[in-house]
């Protein structure tokens, strides 16, 4: 059972993977926009892989094969463990997505007393998240 279980991983692995060179190759072939939207590519292809991974498709925008008029990669995770593992690099960019619908974000950030800023740049940062409201207020 442990061998299929392993053997299921690496093909899963190997998918994940493939996202990156399918993109690629799209690029080689003369497509103008990509997309690369991946969640939980991490518990496919391991924690230990999860910066290499988020690396690749960063070098896939700096260092493309051909020219290109716009290409976005977005990996989303939920685990604590892997935006630890990513964020200590300079060149990741992470944002926390838990967030609240904008109007429902908007009547919580209207309950905070006291100056702050504008609600459009406290919704661009925080994304919506409560949590990143309280902090954000908490250190002023």
């Amino acid at each position: 059972m442990e061998i299929l279980r392993e053997a299921t991983d690496e093909a899963w692995a190997r998918a994940v993977w493939a996202t990156v060179d399918l993109a690629r190759e799209l690029i080689r072939a003369g497509r103008k926009k990509i997309a690369v939207l991946a969640d939980k590519v991490f518990q496919a292809i391991g924690l230990s892989k999860a910066s290499i991974y988020v690396k690749g498709l960063l070098g896939l925008i700096e260092y493309p094969p051909r020219s290109y008029e716009r290409v976005i990669a977005v990996v989303a995770t939920s685990e604590g463990l892997s935006r630890r593992e990513i964020g200590r690099h300079r060149w990741a960019d992470l944002l926390p997505m838990w967030n609240m619908p904008r109007e429902g974000f908007k009547q919580l950030y209207d309950q905070l007393p006291g100056g702050k800023p504008s609600f459009d740049e406290v919704w661009r940062i925080t994304g919506g998240n409560p949590k990143l409201l309280a902090e954000l207020y908490r250190v002023g």
